[in-house]
């Protein structure tokens, strides 16, 4: 009995460990969808100056320098 209940104490930071695991691994992928998702907002809406340069850009939907 004292075996099972050694081996159960164990156990139980192991299962602790694979679940934060999980959790990790999907944050870090929402994180690389995130920074990629930031960086195509940044080529599209690059500037210079006061020249819009992305493909979606233009003046009347710009919402800067208004």
């Amino acid at each position: 009995m004292v075996i099972i209940f050694v081996l159960a104490m164990m156990a139980l930071p192991l299962s602790k460990n694979i679940a934060k695991r999980a959790k990790e691994t999907e944050l870090k992928q929402r994180l690389q969808i995130l920074r990629k998702a930031i960086d195509d907002f940044n080529r599209d809406w690059n500037r210079d100056g006061d020249n819009l340069l992305g493909s979606s850009a233009s003046r009347t939907n710009s919402p800067a320098k208004r």
